[in-house]
């Protein structure tokens, strides 16, 4: 769903209140966080269902898929 180069690098310290590991998405949530900000500071527009499934589609290399509606629910509450 990205159509444009990621160039721009970035150091990220990420802080939240949702438990690891406790069956609340909380690899959801660090999924959808990485993708908008990485989005965000290399210039990508990008809808949010684009964003959703791509986020579902990231998420199996780090093993802990989750379903689309997951990042859909993040994405629709934060944008």
């Amino acid at each position: 769903a990205f159509d444009k180069k990621i160039s721009i690098g970035m150091k990220v310290l990420i802080d939240g209140t949702i438990p690891r590991s406790a069956g609340l998405s909380s690899s959801s949530a660090l999924v959808v966080c990485a993708a908008l900000t990485t989005a965000i500071a290399n210039g990508i527009t990008i809808g949010k269902t684009d964003l959703a499934e791509s986020c579902a589609e990231c998420e199996k290399y780090i093993g802990t898929q989750g379903g689309t509606c997951f990042y859909e629910i993040f994405l629709w509450k934060i944008c």
